[in-house]
């Protein structure tokens, strides 16, 4: 399940643009002509992660008074470049995040990097910067509420370590068809043979799938008025407590690292005023530029921010059993079951004996689908992958074997 990021048309307006909180903001109407003065300009947003891989967001902006969403770069040349001479292999597109990708776990300490994107002829490059050190997680927790659960952060970092802290994180979760056709020996026409030449009614391929998201907000926090440099349950996500992704085996792996001073400010600025939206990289609601220019026409306007950290990372899994309380579990609004006998004699024949044509499927206690006490399902039930993103690759760090 993954969401892409969009891009808000937004460059214009809020010329005072402070990290001082604002209690009340009016409208205002973008009149035309400075909604057709950003039109054509690019936004480049994303962070170089030493110990991770480096993902970079780029967009075309549209006018403030226009519905569409602001056209993606598919054709642009992304490298992460260093002062020493490094220069990585070229970002690969991602479709399903929307975004360039590129490993950079085995970055250097001993450099400032920056990203440069080669697009419509013009080379764009952001600021160099150090990798900025990261301090361990110390704990990844949760708690189960009434209605919900919360997940928690704990770093305890030195005093002079980095203060200024981001996160993100990966979900993946493990889901159930409604209905276990397992040892059904009626199972056995439903499936391709040519996909399953080993289906056997101990195998259901349908009944076991798979999910991921991200995160998509701005998780910062910063300790740099406190004596202490201590991060202590600080809330990252929460989930509700009969939501899909808790109901069998969830994991969530935590991804932390520093920020500076400056790129700090701005994403306190960009939270403020644009949370409500989109998440980490929606662009800011301001003239400011970040730190993204042009090297080859300084005129032309770019905006984004890049930052530069090495990053720590922490893994949980929170199990069905691990619950103090019975919850609901997962149910396809589409799944519905009935008797054999409720429908046409010619109906039941045609559903036997043609399933892999028909929404529904029956299961009886034997290999005779025209038994009596066979039930009707439709495929709703019995197969997981009619769940809008499921996949059916377990992930590689599963703690189970299911197929």
């Amino acid at each position: 399940m993954r969401m892409k990021n969009k891009f808000v048309n937004y460059f214009m307006l809020l010329f005072i643009l402070t990290t001082t909180a604002i209690s009340c903001i009016d409208e205002y109407e973008i009149p035309q002509t400075a909604a057709v003065k950003y039109e054509t300009e690019i936004m480049i947003a994303g962070r170089i992660l030493g110990g991770d891989v480096s993902e970079f967001y780029l967009s075309y902006t549209t006018p403030l008074n226009s519905d569409e969403e602001a056209p993606d770069i598919l054709n642009a040349e992304v490298h992460v470049v260093g002062q020493n001479g490094y220069r990585s292999e070229a970002a690969e597109f991602d479709i399903e995040e929307n975004c360039y990708t590129v490993d950079t776990r085995a970055l250097e300490n001993n450099t400032h990097y920056a990203v440069e994107v080669t697009v419509d002829g013009d080379t764009f490059q952001s600021d160099f910067q150090p990798l900025l050190t990261a301090p361990e997680i110390d704990e990844v927790t949760w708690q189960e509420n009434e209605s919900s659960v919360s997940i928690y952060v704990t770093t305890l970092a030195e005093k002079d370590e980095p203060r200024n802290y981001m996160w993100t994180f990966e979900e993946d979760w493990e889901i159930h068809a409604e209905v276990d056709m397992r040892g059904y020996d009626i199972i056995k026409p439903i499936y391709n043979k040519e996909h399953y030449p080993d289906l056997t009614e101990t195998h259901n391929p349908y009944y076991y799938g798979w999910m991921h998201d991200v995160s998509h907000k701005i998780l910062m926090h910063s300790t740099s008025d406190l004596s202490e440099n201590v991060i202590k349950d600080t809330k990252l996500h929460e989930i509700g407590i009969e939501d899909i992704r808790i109901s069998y085996i969830y994991s969530i792996l935590v991804k932390q690292w520093s920020l500076s001073d400056e790129a700090y400010n701005y994403y306190a600025t960009l939270k403020r005023y644009t949370e409500k939206n989109e998440g980490l990289f929606t662009p800011i609601l301001s003239d400011y530029q970040g730190n993204v220019s042009c090297l080859t026409n300084p005129k032309r306007r770019v905006h984004g921010y890049v930052l530069a950290s090495n990053v720590k990372t922490k893994r949980i899994f929170i199990y069905e059993e691990d619950f103090k309380n019975m919850r609901s579990q997962y149910s396809h609004d589409l799944c519905m079951a009935m008797k054999r006998n409720v429908y046409p004699q010619t109906f039941v024949a045609l559903i036997g004996s043609y399933p892999w044509l028909s929404p529904w499927v029956i299961m009886a206690p034997d290999a005779d689908w025209y038994h009596k006490d066979a039930t009707i399902y439709t495929w709703y039930c019995v197969d997981c992958r009619q769940t809008e993103g499921v996949t059916k690759k377990r992930p590689d760090f599963w703690p189970n074997n299911h197929e």
